[in-house]
């Protein structure tokens, strides 16, 4: 018979898939199924794949490795694999991976040290659990020919969910159990209880052990449904569930048994207490899983489905019930059909009947009549039509508790119903609804937050929903905790109420608090009830008002966090924040109609963001949105996006319910001084602020100032979100604002400022990336506040503080923004000493972006500034970055010149920092005009200076510089050994751009190797920054990646594509002269033109030539037979028709689409074409033709042909539009 293989998956990060098949090879010897991420087709997901794999029961193994471990997706794939049952096992393939951070539960094993010992751990764990091929056995027999039930029908489907078979085996009955033997394997129990034929699962044999049984059965599923009231009119809960049938008929008991759950009562030995229903659920159990077996799977669009109303469950099963003619439309009752009936899907039944999930066989009915009995519910009934057949399960009777009468009155007590209305616009809070649906019945529950949450909303939806868990009766009372009065209920008040509600009569009513106290705890003694204690201002108003009884739910709610009742009195604390963008999108809908939020989808996100997810902010928008429904909802976002009026427009009708409203009632409850430092938090400019901050604002010590702070965060005005760190909500700041500027002089509110701004001047004078990485969000916002407020020198100064580490991390949007606004700010202050520096700062910059012109003129203006100010230094710095830019251009001669000009005047004022970083830049000019040994010397020159002033930044630059050296003088190993210390000291010194850079020029190191998986993953770390930089070096680098060999779709080729243009540029002359050429040259060296694909582009033609041409063609062959053929053309045409050809070539990935080949790949052929060094280079030579030869096809094709003159070929850095990178120049002799 077909053997099952166990499937395993291995994952790993990109780039090492040799890794992946390291372990792959060997498991396959073990004989398992192995699937890794080098198997993965291009576009397809990787970590998709491997959470598919997972959730089909197939175990994971983790290659990890420094990069994977400290990658999102390793976690996510490690938590779901725990989640499914340990189902993730990690081999440590290096020793820098610290498997630490992936809080490993399973045995790791260690690759590194042993590879042998490494296998032989994971072969073994492996096996423990999933062992690789099951013992084979001889088949019961062959199942073939018609006659079978639909059920009991082959499939293709051969994987077995070993943990449903493995759950299925345990609960069998033991006169079940006793006649398959642990011992039978997962295959024999299979066949022998005859769920497994012809190579794969019966029907049946999908639908209770397949991971997926929807792939036999389309609809094998079953639909839950809550609805409000009576009809299918109004939808509250739905849930779908899917896997095997024992699953389904779980899940849907349980799913039924939440929703109408009423409470708990002791059991028989009072050991513990059990759940009371409001229907005989061993009767829904049974009906569920009757309609589960026995349904019609043959109907493949339709499915079970199970509806819970107010007063009924009703479990509805596609088809009809075989043996019984049930006439359409006529109820019938259950005991008609308590009898033998035709089984339709008998094995399936049979089977299910050895568990203990359900009744015995044909025991089902009777056991859910019997069930009804013994509850008094009326029987279930029968109902056929629109071929489903729905069975109507009645709630039992609810128990009245006997007449309780209050002593010495013989008064009737009652039974109060005194919830508020619930908000049928109830939306969200799905995780806290769920944690309050499953906690206990009795006990006391806090649900804080801050004003406008929904703290209220969610108590009473709530209560409503688990109202019938308490049949003796629902109080409910407002505290006015935080009200527009000021005055809280006292709790004397609050009793007299409950007491009113309960039938105490006011004769009856005592007058003091502790009588009262004691009165209404003996009445509610003993009974199921639930009190809601909403808005409480604090624990001691809440506690008199707290049952005596075990049996009562206790609401409170409160924007105070009522630490003694949580400590004290075992309160369970729910806290709420405000809505993410997703839920308060729902809300909108439900409240103003899906139709008007679809069609203004982007006008309804900017109210959510307005409003900043808070829920009451949510309505009171929705409020206005419903009042002008031929007002489209962009006006009312354009209304908040004024942030000074923000908090008036968010007023209602009512001003007490309006958003000023709710927070003033809880700051007026602060102590003045906690109000104070309420108010001048509002003007810090920043989205959160630090505890050393809060204390230069505000005038205060540290400790002062987090004393007062716990006042402030007690009451939800402000949120301490992390140690040492606090944050407001949009809306709280802008009030805490408005108040400043209400009660606040002026001259404390500068005072205020200026204390803080000093503050982060002073200490970004000492911080390191970790402050500055913490703080740069509001160190960019305090400089644009400081250019506002007119503070000038402020606003520069912190632009000039963190400057370094904007560019060391390459957030240069950022830079730019903070350069500008420091350049005004500088020019208001009429400083030009710092108008020097910012000019230069902002010529870096634009040099990041490849805006080359504007660079230059901002380090000229720089360095006119820095001679009329006779700083030299600053001339110098000037100097230098002209230097640089001029060679990013292939101006060589200019940038030798500036680099010398600025070595020259670091070395005169006795700048030996300036000095490297002059050397540095020299060392560059050389590299690119080929002088490599003077490039060498000053490359080491530099790193001692670096060296002995300790600058760990410089000496990464100079040693990545010594690197470029030794690949251009093929010294590969030296130049990887200075690439790797380069990259460590700049992880060490937090110079993410520097990593970037190096990653880049390092993956060149190892292609020239021939080590194409290092150089593939090194150059993919490189994009990962580039691109989150936003750098445009990243298409460099793509191109690189695009190049080397890889998997991938039919649409995809490898061609050479060359990029021919012409000089001097003429449209006629392109199309005639070239192309002959061209065509004469390819018939020459056996190319068949008309295989290539043939673009004109009007600033080029590009060529592509298929990938079963032989590259070597390239080498000397094609090079000749063009110079030869625009000889030939030049020689019969007068000078006014001769023309020369720049031909750039490549070889890389090319996607063809509609609209032809498009790719990196090609962009970068078509910059190459058009760079500098090889205008230059035609310009000077005789020659009618000059080749330029990315990196990579040089080291690929060039490089490695045995007839291929090297020396022929020069080394050149090209630098056009965004692209940044090495190629070579040849000029075939003429």
């Amino acid at each position: 018979m077909t053997m099952i293989r166990q499937p395993v998956y291995v994952v790993c990060a990109e780039g090492e898939e040799d890794l992946a098949e390291k372990l792959a090879e060997p498991l396959r010897g073990a004989g398992y199924e192995v699937t890794h991420d080098g198997t993965v087709l291009v576009g397809e997901s990787r970590i998709g794949n491997a959470m598919k794999a997972m959730s089909a029961g197939v175990p994971i193994v983790l290659c990890a490795t420094a990069r994977s471990v400290g990658s999102a997706w390793a976690h996510k794939i490690v938590n779901a694999g725990y989640a499914g049952a340990n189902r993730v096992f990690v081999v440590q393939m290096d020793e820098q991976a610290y498997v630490e951070q992936l809080s490993v539960k399973t045995k790791v094993a260690k690759y590194y040290a042993d590879p042998v010992s490494g296998v032989r751990e994971l072969v073994d764990a492996l096996t423990a659990r999933f062992p690789p091929v099951p013992a084979a056995v001889e088949p019961r027999r062959k199942r073939t020919g018609s006659g079978l039930q639909y059920l009991d029908e082959p499939t293709e489907v051969t994987l077995v969910d070993a943990d449903a078979l493995a759950d299925f085996r345990a609960q069998m009955r033991p006169e079940v159990s006793g006649r398959y033997p642990e011992g039978l394997t997962s295959e024999q129990f299979l066949d022998q209880i005859e769920v497994w034929a012809d190579g794969g699962l019966t029907r049946t044999g999908v639908l209770l052990f397949g991971r997926s049984p929807t792939l036999a059965c389309s609809a094998a599923m079953v639909k839950c449904v809550r609805y409000y009231g009576l009809d299918r009119s109004d939808r509250r809960d739905c849930e779908t569930y899917e896997g095997p049938v024992t699953d389904q008929i779980v899940n849907a008991r349980e799913f039924v048994a939440k929703h109408v759950r009423r409470g708990e009562r002791p059991s028989e030995d009072h050991a513990q207490a059990v759940p009371v229903y409001a229907y005989p659920m061993i009767a829904v159990r049974e009906i569920i899983a009757n309609a589960l077996v026995h349904r019609d799977y043959s109907q493949d669009n339709s499915c079970v489905h199970i509806r819970v109303f107010d007063d009924r469950v009703e479990i509805s099963s596609p088809g009809d019930w075989l043996g019984h003619d049930i006439p359409a439309g006529e109820p019938h009752e259950l005991t008609e059909f308590n009898g033998q009936s035709k089984k339709r899907n008998y094995r399936l039944a049979h089977v299910l009947s050895w568990v203990r999930l359900v009744e015995g066989e044909g025991s089902g009915i009777p056991s859910a009549l019997r069930d009804c009995r013994n509850a008094g519910s009326p029987v279930p009934t029968v109902l056929r039509e629109s071929d489903f057949i729905t069975v109507t399960v009645w709630p039992r009777p609810i128990e009245d508790t006997a007449e309780v009468t209050i002593a010495g009155t013989g008064q009737r007590l009652l039974k109060p119903r005194t919830l508020p209305r619930g908000v049928k616009t109830f939306v969200g809070r799905e995780a806290e609804l769920g944690w309050l649906e499953s906690s206990p019945d009795a006990g006391v529950f806090l649900i804080t937050g801050a004003p406008g949450t929904g703290k209220t909303t969610l108590a009473v939806n709530f209560a409503h929903q688990v109202a019938d868990r308490y049949p003796d009766g629902q109080l409910y009372v407002d505290l006015r905790g935080f009200s527009p009065s000021g005055r809280p209920v006292q709790p004397a008040e609050a009793l007299l109420l409950f007491l009113d509600a309960l039938g105490v009569s006011r004769q009856a009513m005592p007058v003091e608090l502790e009588a009262r106290v004691a009165l209404y705890r003996s009445i509610v003694a003993g009974r199921r009830m639930l009190v809601l204690l909403d808005n409480a201002r604090s624990t001691e108003q809440v506690l008199p008002l707290l049952p005596g009884s075990a049996q009562c739910r206790v609401l409170v709610t409160s924007r105070a966090r009522l630490a003694d009742l949580v400590a004290k009195n075992d309160a369970v604390q729910v806290a709420l924040n405000v809505f993410d963008r997703n839920a308060g999108l729902t809300l909108l809908a439900r409240c103003l109609g899906d139709e008007r939020i679809d069609a203004e989808p982007g006008a309804a996100a900017q109210l959510v963001g307005y409003c900043g997810g808070l829920p009451l902010a949510l309505r009171i928008v929705a409020a206005h949105a419903a009042a002008h429904p031929e007002f489209p909802l962009q006006v009312l976002a354009s209304e908040l996006n004024d942030a000074n009026s923000r908090l008036a427009v968010l007023a209602g009708d009512d001003e007490s319910a309006s958003i000023r409203a709710a927070f003033s009632w809880t700051y007026q409850a602060l102590s003045p001084e906690s109000a104070r430092v309420f108010r001048l938090l509002g003007l810090h400019p920043g989205p959160d602020i630090g505890l050393a901050a809060v204390a230069a604002i505000t005038d205060l010590t540290e400790p002062q100032a987090q004393q007062v702070l716990r006042e402030v965060c007690v009451a939800h005005l402000i949120h301490h979100y992390t140690p040492g760190r606090y944050r407001f909500h949009d809306l709280l700041r802008l009030y805490a604002h408005e108040q400043a500027m209400a009660n606040d002089s002026d001259w404390e509110r500068d005072d205020a400022i200026r204390r803080v701004l000093d503050h982060y001047i002073e200490r970004s004078g000492r911080g390191d990336r970790h402050w500055f990485a913490t703080e740069r969000l509001v160190l960019l916002a305090a400089i644009d506040s400081a250019a506002q407020l007119g503070l000038d020198e402020r606003a520069w100064r912190l632009a000039s503080a963190i400057t370094p580490f904007l560019d060391q991390q390459g957030l240069w949007h950022d830079l730019a923004t903070v350069q500008q606004t420091a350049l005004g700010a500088a020019d208001q202050a009429g400083d030009r000493h710092a108008q020097a520096e910012i000019h230069r700062n902002l010529g870096g910059v634009h040099g990041q972006f490849g805006r080359i012109a504007e660079a230059v003129k901002h380090y000229e203006h720089s360095l006119r500034l820095c001679r009329e100010l006779r700083d030299e230094v600053g001339e110098a710095h000037s100097e230098l970055a002209l230097s640089k830019v001029y060679g990013r251009r292939n101006q060589t001669d200019e940038a030798v010149f500036h680099a010398r000009v600025a070595l020259d005047l670091f070395r005169r004022n006795s700048d030996r920092l300036g000095e490297a970083d002059a050397l540095v830049t020299s060392a560059d000019c050389a590299v690119q005009t080929g002088e490599l040994r003077q490039a060498l010397d000053e490359f080491k020159a530099a790193r001692e200076l670096y060296r002995d002033l300790d600058n760990r930044g410089g000496e990464s630059l100079a040693l990545e510089g010594l690197g470029q050296v030794h690949h251009g003088l093929r010294q590969f190993p030296e130049a990887v050994e200075h690439y790797e210390t380069a990259l460590r000291l700049s992880r060490d010194a937090g110079n993410r751009y520097g990593e970037a850079v190096t990653l880049s020029r390092l993956g060149d190191t190892y292609q020239a190797l021939g080590d194409r998986a290092k150089a593939r993953s090194t150059w993919q770390h490189a994009l990962e920054l580039l691109h989150e930089f936003g750098d445009p070096d990243a298409d460099t680098v793509l191109a690189k990646l695009a190049s080397l060999d890889q998997r991938g779709t039919a649409s995809v080729q490898e061609p050479a594509i060359l990029v021919v243009d012409v000089a001097p540029s003429d449209a006629h002359t392109l199309r005639d002269g070239p192309i002959r050429a061209l065509r004469s040259a390819f018939r020459r060296t056996d190319i068949d033109w008309d295989a290539c694909r043939f673009e004109d582009r009007g600033d080029g033609v590009m060529i592509m030539v298929p990938a079963a041409v032989a590259k070597a063609v390239f080498v000397d062959a094609l090079p000749q037979a063009l110079v030869e053929a625009v000889r030939e053309h030049n020689r019969a045409q007068p000078e006014s028709r001769r023309f020369k050809l720049r031909v750039a070539l490549h070889s890389g990935e090319v996607s063809v689409d509609d609209l032809g080949p498009v790719g990196a790949s090609v962009n970068f052929a078509f910059r190459l074409v058009d760079a500098i060094p090889l205008r230059r280079a035609l310009d000077e030579s005789a020659s009618p033709v000059a080749f330029i030869v990315s990196a990579t096809f040089y080291d690929n094709v060039i490089r490695p042909h045995p007839n291929a003159d090297l020396g022929a070929y020069r080394q050149v850095s090209v630098a056009i539009k965004e692209t940044d990178a090495t190629a070579w120049i040849h000029v075939p002799s003429p």
